[in-house]
């Protein structure tokens, strides 16, 4: 039975064939994923690199000089498009390794103020480590409810696929309501794979206020 495959050029001019899963594909998988949890790196983002994008580049990949982990972990930086387009060719070959598969076109979003930015595809490696970040480093605690869930819920979201004009979580936080809810509705629209139903976000929130209120009881 003929396999599904799609080459595509790295930036060095290495040609990469990703092939349809098949049992050995399926293994080698396998054996990836485990290795990474028996053997945790020290460096947190590589490991979640490796575990969340590597781990599905790699098995289903064939060709001369296919990048190693060290490689493709440096991509981010040096060439993401190469990265993210080798991402997108596995998704092609192999959908039901992943959740979500829709890409949406970039959206240019207007503000009254003159300003503008760029919301763009996201669901990429690029977008995703973007994401990954901003979120695990939201800065220091703060006792404001309102706040906690703008800069660790909300925020990451806009930032993490967004260019150009882009506002600090401080300003965006005081923008008028109207404006945000255009950048935050044309992130819905192009990432919304980044989204939860409103309902979860309560239990989120309320889930947080809980915590918060056990810490202050042992104190």
């Amino acid at each position: 039975m003929k396999l599904s495959t799609e080459e595509f050029k790295l930036k060095n001019g290495n040609i990469i064939t990703i092939t349809q899963e098949t049992w050995n594909i399926s293994m080698r998988l396998s054996e990836l994923r485990r290795k990474a949890g028996d053997n945790p790196l020290d460096d947190r983002r590589l490991q979640y690199f490796r575990d969340e994008i590597y781990s599905l580049l790699i098995p289903p990949a064939s060709g001369d000089n296919i990048p190693s982990l060290e490689d493709a972990y440096a991509m981010l930086e040096n060439s993401p498009e190469h990265l993210n387009e080798w991402y997108r060719v596995v998704q092609r070959i192999n959908p039901g390794w992943f959740q979500w598969l829709q890409h949406h076109d970039d959206e240019l979003v207007n503000f009254s103020d003159g300003t503008s930015l760029v919301v763009v595809d996201a669901n990429v490696p690029s977008g995703i480590m973007k994401i990954r970040d901003l979120e695990n480093d939201p800065g220091p605690a703060t006792e404001n409810l309102e706040t906690e869930i703008f800069k660790t819920v909300f925020y990451p979201k806009l930032a993490a696929c967004s260019a150009g004009q882009v506002p600090s979580r401080l300003d965006a936080q005081n923008w008028p309501t109207v404006e945000l809810n255009k950048w935050y509705e044309a992130v819905n629209r192009v990432n919304p794979q980044w989204f939860k139903p409103l309902v979860d976000l309560k239990n989120e929130a309320d889930a947080q206020e809980i915590k918060k209120k056990r810490k202050r009881q042992r104190k």
